[in-house]
């Protein structure tokens, strides 16, 4: 029988890839233009990030100007110009046009006097790009031009404009990079063009309606039929052309196809069988190494949860300024642990591809707040200079985001830039947001550093998990490597991207950009209204639950947590006798037994003996019963929650317990619910 079927698959297989022969002639035309499409575009992303981080290093001279209407000394513009001319080395030179045309401030020096005299209102050349800069107040990358220093080069400027107390705006000038060329754009992707056999040519129309080339590969020839993808660099329009160098389309290709398909279906019959096995294989090495990581990560959670909440209540109790110490030492230590553990389940799901995301209504400026509070406190430790620059109010938005993962991406890439800038260094967190037109928001955080930088061979390798470069901060600092590999899915899960640039030794640069969803009116409303609940306390005192845990240590641990906020607690040392217990108690308040209390509620820990806690669950579930339980689990993988939920419980909650979302929790479960328990 296997065999027939066998045969049958290859006689299917080879009438395929007879089918695929024929008709890969008429499209291969298509798919070598999609390839083509697909490499323009990445460098013309290339070039217009790399144009856009450079440009937008005018935002520092504007800022400067700003911030000073009265008046910008030279020594100032110089520190910020000297500043932004060593951080690329494309750049030729920093000038600021006053409102009169004249260029009176300028780094470096070298050929001031051929620029000094000049009126740029008035010139034949820049005249109409400068004029249409102020006209349309946009950043514009103009030229090329043959530049006034010497050499071939672009110039990308900066109105600014100041509203003064009145509301009244006045121009104060323009803010102006001057790039060389082709040094500003001598980017990888470019080169990789021509490693892939392709010509290419980066042009524009310029004021005279005339072509001209911006830069081109040596062996670009004009009448080629090319591909064309538009560039919007600031304020105008760019093209990208390119064509392969032996033609789009030839019978040496349709040749090696055929190859292929006959060299495929004569090694089918040798692989089909041995890569059947292989995929049963590795199917159960996958099954085992998941069961492993769960058992490890309850096993694990486990103690971590005594040692964590152990050292809180030393923290609380000690009056030894020795042994607080040694008590925050043994808590930092054991959520950095915890930590790694996190990073490794958090890799696991984004592999297999089952990261929920739990969507909340927030403003926006707390998400910045949050991050912004942690950072700081990291920074001030190692004396690093931590700046930070929020623009076009991005405060006091009402968002609908999943806030754990949108502070887990800021906090990892904050976290590393920090963490690879030595003591003594320097890290800006620059964030700006857009309203787009379907009323969402779009919201590009810029983080750079001055640390130990990048290699370009480890940078292809950067977003891998398990991957560090061995320097002497990663030395220092450990990790598992995951950090970024996680970030990357996450920002991907979330719709957004993430670039990076670093030279080893010079610091590194990381451009997220993250689609944010505004929140609706009515989900604004709730949250509100949560917000005003929530104010007034969690309301625990004189609450009655049950607590099932089988682990003597973390039973003692939970207990006083729960007595500390004025609940009473009964406990049970397996899920059977947790069932048996409810029946008991349900009985009691079916009798009407006088001062009898029922339970407000049922801490259940997953894996117990006898009886685990879903097995427990579905048996109180079926006493008719609805009061609230919740899962007290070092269960933290895979599908622990939404196993939990489906066996009837109300809320997961992993270890080690985390007080706060525990008393929240069960002060949300509490006044929701509906049974004739005391709430």
């Amino acid at each position: 029988m296997k065999n027939v079927a066998i045969k049958i698959v290859s006689s299917v297989l080879g009438l395929i890839l007879l089918t695929v022969f024929i008709l890969s002639y008429f499209y291969h035309k298509a798919d070598d233009f999609q390839t083509a499409s697909q490499n323009a575009a990445f460098s013309s992303d290339e070039l217009l990030y790399t144009l856009n981080s450079i440009v937008n290093e005018t935002d520092f001279v504007e800022t400067l100007f700003i911030n000073n209407p009265g008046g910008v000394s030279s020594a100032g513009f110089k520190r910020t110009a000297q500043n932004i001319y060593k951080r690329h080395t494309g750049i030729r030179a920093v000038e600021f046009m006053t409102p009169d045309g004249k260029i009176d401030y300028f780094y470096p020096s070298d050929g001031s006097n051929l620029i000094a005299d000049k009126n740029f209102l008035t010139d034949p050349d820049r005249g109409p790009e400068v004029n249409f800069a102020i006209k349309t107040k946009q950043t514009t990358v103009s030229g090329p031009y043959n530049l006034y220093r010497g050499g071939y080069g672009l110039v990308g400027r900066n109105p600014v404009f100041y509203t003064d107390d009145r509301g009244n705006e006045h121009f104060l000038g323009i803010a102006a990079i001057v790039l060389n060329l082709p040094t500003a754009i001598d980017l990888p992707s470019f080169k990789e063009l021509i490693n892939n056999g392709y010509e290419y040519r980066v042009w524009c129309v310029n004021e005279h309606n005339e072509n001209i080339t911006i830069i081109q590969s040596d062996s670009f020839k004009k009448g080629k039929k090319t591909i064309e993808v538009p560039i919007p660099v600031p304020n105008h329009e760019w093209y990208l052309s390119l064509y392969p160098r032996k033609g789009w389309v030839s019978w040496y290709h349709m040749l090696t196809l055929l190859v292929a398909e006959i060299a495929f279906y004569c090694s089918y019959f040798l692989l089909v069988h041995n890569y059947l096995h292989r995929v049963r294989s590795l199917e159960n090495i996958n099954k085992a190494r998941t069961d492993f990581l769960a058992r490890m990560s309850h096993d694990m959670r486990t103690p971590m949860n005594a040692i964590i909440n152990t050292a809180d209540f030393g923290l609380k109790e000690s009056e030894s300024t020795r042994l607080t110490g040694y008590f925050r030492q043994i808590k930092e230590s054991s959520l950095y642990l915890l930590g790694l553990q996190n990073d490794l389940l958090d890799m696991q799901k984004l592999e297999k591809g089952v990261v929920p995301l739990h969507p909340e209504v927030i403003v926006s400026g707390r998400i910045i707040k949050n991050v912004l509070a942690i950072m700081d406190v990291r920074a001030r430790e190692k004396n690093i200079t931590f700046v930070t620059s929020f623009k076009n109010n991005f405060q006091d938005c009402y968002i609908y985001v999943d806030k754990l993962r949108f502070n887990q991406i800021l906090l990892n890439i904050l976290n590393n830039a920090i963490k690879y800038t030595p003591p003594g260094g320097r890290v800006e967190w620059t964030a700006v947001s857009k309203r787009k037109e379907d009323g969402n928001y779009e919201v590009k955080h810029i983080i750079r550093d001055n640390g130990v930088g990048m290699s370009e061979a480890f940078q292809k390798h950067l977003f891998e998990p398990f991957t560090q470069e061995p320097n002497s901060q990663s030395v220092r600092e450990g990790g598992a490597g995951l950090g970024l590999a996680i970030t990357k899915n996450l920002i991907g899960l979330l719709g957004g991207t993430i670039s990076c640039q670093s030279t080893l030794g010079n610091g590194s640069l990381f451009t997220v950009i993250l689609p944010v969803q505004a929140a609706a009116e009515e989900q604004i409303a709730g949250y509100k209204t949560a917000v005003s609940v929530k104010s007034t306390g969690y309301h625990l005192q004189n609450k009655k639950v049950l607590l099932c845990e089988d682990n003597d240590l973390n039973l003692t641990i939970a207990v006083r947590i729960l007595e500390e906020a004025g609940m009473t607690v009964d406990t049970a040392a397996d899920g059977s006798s947790g069932v048996e217990k409810i029946r008991q108690a349900l009985e009691l308040q079916r009798a009407g037994t006088a001062g009898y209390k029922m339970y407000d509620g049922i801490l259940m820990d997953v894996r117990m003996p006898v009886m685990d806690g879903l097995t427990a669950t579905r048996e109180i579930r079926k006493l008719d019963t609805k009061i609230p339980i919740v899962a007290l689990s070092a269960n933290a993988y895979g599908d622990d929650v939404q196993r939990s939920l489906a066996a009837g419980m109300n809320a997961h909650i992993a270890k080690p317990i985390d007080k706060a979302e525990l008393f929240q929790t069960l002060s949300r479960l509490f006044n929701n619910n509906p049974s004739e328990a005391s709430l």
